[in-house]
Parts: structure tokens; C-alpha cells; sequence
């Protein structure tokens, strides 16, 4: 089962232009727990193909997940990258920020 709509819409406020570790740690949480409902890539739990709307979420939430991991890594504001938590820019981040890799 995917998380409650209510996670849903507590997880507007977390990942707005401006952010703060809380809250993209609780959304980090929901992105993990909608992995963990989906299942794998290509098989359901009983080892049955699914659907092709079932691998659509699975891919979104993994993009979800990549996409959150390098807003906490970011620890600055800069451009539309805000952190409530992190007001100022950092000079030793400006570059590109690479985040691991797809591995849960």
C-alpha cells in the first residue's frame, strides 16, 4: 500500500523552494515507504509481471529519492535551491553536485 494522502499533503511544505533537513528527511521517509509498497522493478511480490503503471511509480519515486539525497547534500541556498536551515551560499559548493548512486 502507498503512504497516506495526509503524507502527502503534510509533504508540500517540506520540499518547497525553501527547505529545511526536517522536512526533507520526513519526505526522504515517504519516498522510502512507497519503494517499500511497490516492490521491485518488474515483479510483484509473488514473483508476477505488473503492470506498466506500477513501474511508472517505482521509477518516480527513485527519481524522488535521488532528487531529495542531493537537497540534503546541499547544505546552502543558492539559486532556487533555498535552505531555511542553510541561508547562506557557500563558495565551496559552487560546483556540481553528484550524489551516489541508485543502490537503496
Amino acid at each position: 500500500r502507498a503512504p497516506a494522502a495526509q503524507d502527502d499533503v503534510d509533504l508540500v511544505g517540506a520540499v518547497r523552494v525553501l527547505r529545511n533537513a526536517e522536512g526533507l528527511i520526513r519526505c526522504a521517509r515517504v519516498v522510502d515507504e512507497t519503494l517499500a509498497a511497490v516492490g521491485g522493478p518488474t515483479l510483484d511480490g509473488a514473483g508476477r509481471r505488473i503492470d506498466t503503471a506500477h513501474v511508472e511509480v517505482r521509477n518516480l519515486a527513485e527519481i524522488a529519492r535521488v532528487l531529495v539525497a542531493a537537497a540534503l547534500a546541499r547544505t546552502e541556498s543558492r539559486g532556487t535551491h533555498a535552505r531555511s536551515d542553510f541561508v547562506a551560499t557557500d563558495p565551496s559548493q559552487a560546483r556540481r553536485l553528484v550524489v551516489g548512486t541508485l543502490a537503496p
